[in-house]
């Protein structure tokens, strides 16, 4: 009785193992042509799938609801994998295709350099969910103003000026008393809620009607006669001198707004956009000096069997990390084959 199997079938192993497992890693020979010592990489493409469906079809009902199955692969087979995948554990449960950088010295020898394998991700529903993975300390981050909390210069003007005219009006600078409006094409991205919430900490402010259709028209690249009517514009509800030394000493007092304006108050409106402070969520890009490569476990392989080499395909520990800490969380069980 195949292993597999005997999880599903025996009482005890049933009771322990059956719904519960919730991550499968499958490894299985990529179809290269080639003859390993341990197994033969050389089968039909038929035979070959059928294997593969016949093992998902025993994986399958040991996963639990919120569990996921990974299948690493090289170029060979994974379109067809994936068709077998989408027929056993259902299309609409495909998360992503992750390519790692297996090998990260350039082989000349061939017309095309192959340096990465595929990792195929399935879950089993809805209900599974990727875990975060640590924050990077970004360069970019900081905290220039006093504010606790690390964050980077990010524009306010988002794509859309012609679906969201109503995103589209001026919004009046508290130091120089210039009417600022988004890019051509493009909207504020926030509602004019916040905007307004935002903007009051650097002065009082009201929505005024500015009459000014033809320069609305022109970023939203529509005649005059078409564009949204009655959108008001944000402007200062003091006297320009009166606005500035208000806003100045908001300036010298830190921790700005999340709105701010950028070359020390004198240019555009730009925003806060903040690091995240609960983790990253996993990439589907794998490179070798994160996850490790082929020479890596090679070498940890020799050191676990010094003299032999017990099979030919080894994967990196940091990669089979990465897999477990993405998919699973502590005491969750998992079947790595």
């Amino acid at each position: 009785m195949h292993v597999l199997d005997a999880l599903r079938v025996i009482p005890e192993y049933a009771d322990q193992y059956l719904g519960k497992i919730k991550l499968c890693y499958i490894d299985p020979p990529f179809n290269t042509g080639q003859v390993f010592d341990n197994y033969e990489d050389n089968i039909e493409h038929s035979i070959w799938l059928t294997m593969l469906r016949d093992r998902l079809h025993q994986i399958k009902p040991l996963l639990s609801e919120d569990g996921s199955v990974w299948v690493h692969l090289d170029d060979v087979e994974v379109h067809r994998c994936r068709v077998v995948l989408d027929e056993v554990i259902g299309v609409e449960n495909f998360v992503a295709q992750i390519v790692w950088q297996k090998v990260y010295k350039l082989e000349s020898r061939t017309d095309i350099s192959i340096d990465t394998d595929t990792i195929l991700v399935y879950r089993v529903s809805p209900k599974w969910k990727a875990n975060k993975m640590d924050r990077i300390v970004d360069p970019r981050y900081g905290h220039p103003d006093g504010d606790e909390r690390l964050w980077r210069s990010a524009n306010l003007p988002a794509p859309g000026a012609s679906t969201h005219q109503g995103q589209v009006y001026a919004i009046q600078h508290p130091f120089s008393g210039e009417l600022l409006y988004p890019l051509l094409g493009s909207c504020w991205r926030w509602g004019t809620e916040k905007v307004m919430q935002v903007m009051s900490e650097w002065g009082e402010y009201r929505w005024e009607d500015l009459n000014d259709a033809p320069q609305r028209a022109q970023i939203c690249g529509v005649p005059t006669e078409d564009v949204r009517r009655g959108v008001a514009g944000l402007v200062l509800s003091r006297p320009i001198d009166e606005a500035a030394a208000f806003a100045e000493q908001r300036y010298e007092q830190g921790d700005w707004p999340e709105l701010f304006f950028g070359r020390k108050a004198k240019g555009g409106i730009q925003r806060k956009q903040y690091l995240p402070e609960t983790g990253r969520p996993p990439q589907n890009l794998w490179l070798h000096n994160e996850v490790g490569h082929n020479t890596e476990s090679n070498s940890e392989l020799k050191a676990l069997f010094p003299g032999v080499t017990p099979f030919s395909t080894p994967k990196p520990e940091r990669l089979l990390q990465r897999i477990i800490n993405v998919a699973t969380d502590p005491g969750d069980i998992a079947v790595l084959s």
